[in-house]
């Protein structure tokens, strides 16, 4: 049998009552051990004094305070009554920092060292004293009954809040990193808008509720996003945990975004938009592999449709930036990082600013490494190392892939680089245009790829033509469960290739030998929210200069 292991527990209790455990170590020493803090009197107090407030506005039972029976931890039920509510919040923690006066022991010497050091040693001690009264409040006394999130979100229904504001900016105990200055309390906005945050410690815990209480976001007012969303990138640069962080990034990465023409509130939803870009690219930068993703995702859906955004990255060293996410091997943030590469590489400066960075040779190996590493038609050719091999995020990452394919071969300089220094890439696009799923977004984006690599090389649209029509045409086109699922943007890409191969005389033979005339004829059909007008257009186009073709074919061999 396996003997229970032997606690010191004198050496516990010192550490509680020096609160030097976290709050996930209080808990479990409160629930096994039966240990508790020295300070639980004063927590008991901190807790019943908030949680009778909101009994007196009837937004809970005044059983609470009146019995233990709601007590997380039954223990405690004899320190639970006969409990001397606190009236003066402002001078309650004035007592509780002469408390800290008997940690250190200056004796008769009074030299300025000794001073300075009495001051560190009480302001980490509050801090810690703070951090206890968070986990007390937070579920550490009552558990679901009474938290941190009931505590923020019933704050608008007091009628005087004041008490309950004090206890809430005391837990967060947001201060300055200089342990000889004194925490101040102050408002968390005001402390905010005036930068500095790199130097300021808090309780992440707190924050976190108090950001998804919208709390802070009331504190800011209406009509100010702007200075909300200033605020959440100011705490980014603190030295706040992950999760803090991870979560702030999702707001971000949530928030609605304005783009020009996109109204709104004008000037305060511009800042909003961008009030992030600094703090979000240093995460890519400096945060880690888990924050950098987060960071990239929410830089996908501010820079989207937003050129001011796009700017500001792109001038502050994101092209570098991207290119070292890509050398991560991360797969997530590979993803995120080159979908947000698309969204920047639209116009041709930042194309020429990545370039330069040397995204291209990265982009390349991405791509003949992974190309094959995606969901397989029935019908296509492959055998159990590419079914096994098939990575949802492969895929999204090579639908990217081909997109900034697709935008560098816009200019010609880097058309020519791809197809001379990168000659496998057209192979590997081929590979899945005729091995994937049809209709899929990324068979959207290889046509867009393979269509913008042939725009100048005869060879190149006759190598595409010989290996892509035929299951193009007749595995995708003619396919009906392809055609009822496709994308309107599958079909445009689709389209305008076959316009780009049919320039080439034998591709042309080819669509005849493989009814492809038929098959377009017969996607006229299509109802115009699926296929436009101006499409079925060029499709009318495509048929007649397949015939003409033909028909030039006959009269050349009849000797006419």
């Amino acid at each position: 049998p396996t003997s229970t292991p032997r606690v010191y527990r004198e050496l516990v209790q010192a550490k509680l009552d020096a609160l030097r455990f976290d709050e996930d170590g209080i808990e479990w020493i409160g629930n096994y051990q039966r240990l508790f803090s020295t300070w639980k009197v004063q927590a008991i107090q901190f807790v019943q004094s908030i949680v009778q407030i909101y009994v007196k506005q009837k937004l809970l039972p005044a059983e609470l305070l009146s019995t233990s029976h709601f007590l997380a931890q039954q223990t405690l039920h004899n320190d639970w009554s006969d409990v001397t509510l606190i009236d003066d919040w402002p001078a309650w923690f004035e007592s509780l920092k002469r408390y800290s006066a008997d940690f250190v022991d200056t004796g008769d010497d009074k030299i300025e060292f000794s001073a300075l050091l009495s001051e560190r040693v009480g302001n980490r001690w509050l801090t810690r004293l703070a951090r206890y009264f968070a986990w007390a409040v937070d579920g550490g006394f009552l558990g679901a009954h009474f938290n941190l999130e009931f505590m923020i979100e019933g704050m608008p229904q007091l009628e005087d809040d004041r008490g309950v504001q004090t206890a809430l900016m005391f837990m967060l105990h947001m201060r300055d990193q200089d342990m000889t200055l004194s925490w101040m309390e102050e408002k968390i906005n005001e402390r905010l808008k005036d930068g500095g945050a790199d130097n300021y410690m808090f309780n992440d815990r707190v924050m976190q509720w108090i950001i998804h209480g919208e709390y802070l976001r009331k504190l800011h007012g209406r009509h100010k996003e702007g200075e909300y969303f200033k605020s959440l990138a100011q705490i980014l640069k603190t030295n706040a945990g992950t999760n803090l962080k991870a979560y702030i990034c999702r707001i971000f990465m949530e928030m609605r975004v304005v783009g020009p023409g996109g109204g709104g509130g004008g000037r305060a939803d511009e800042d909003a938009n961008v009030a992030g870009v600094p703090a979000l690219l240093h995460l890519i930068q400096s945060g880690g592999v888990y924050l950098a993703t987060f960071a990239s995702a929410a830089l996908v859906n501010l820079s989207h449709d937003n050129e001011m955004v796009k700017m500001m990255l792109m001038s502050q060293g994101l092209a570098q930036a991207a290119a070292k996410n890509i050398k991560s091997k991360d797969d997530d943030l590979i993803c995120y990082t080159l979908t947000l590469m698309v969204n920047l590489t639209k116009e041709a400066h930042h194309r020429y600013i990545m370039a330069n960075a040397g995204v291209l040779p990265l982009l390349y190996d991405l791509l003949t490494s992974c190309y094959h590493q995606i969901r397989h038609a029935a019908n296509a050719p492959s055998n159990l190392g590419s079914v096994m091999s098939y990575s949802a995020v492969k895929e999204k990452i090579l639908a990217n892939i081909s997109s900034l394919v697709g935008h560098f071969c816009k200019d010609e300089e880097y058309r020519d680089q791809i197809c001379d220094k990168f000659p496998h890439t057209i192979k590997c696009l081929c590979y899945m245009a005729t091995h994937g799923v049809g209709g899929t977004p990324l068979m959207s984006k290889v046509m867009y790829a393979l269509k913008q690599l042939c725009a100048s090389r005869a060879e190149h649209k006759m190598y595409v033509g010989a290996t892509v029509l035929k299951p193009l045409l007749q595995d995708q086109l003619k396919n009906y469960e392809v055609l009822q699922k496709a994308k309107p943007e599958f079909f445009l890409h689709s389209i305008l290739l076959l316009q780009m191969l049919v320039s080439f005389k034998d591709n042309c033979i080819r669509m005849d030998d493989i009814e492809g005339t038929t098959i377009m004829m017969n996607m006229l059909n299509l109802p115009t929210e699926r296929l436009n007008e101006q499409l079925k257009g060029i499709l009318r186009s495509l048929v007649d200069r397949v015939r003409d073709v033909i028909n030039r074919e006959h009269d050349i061999a009849a000797g006419v």
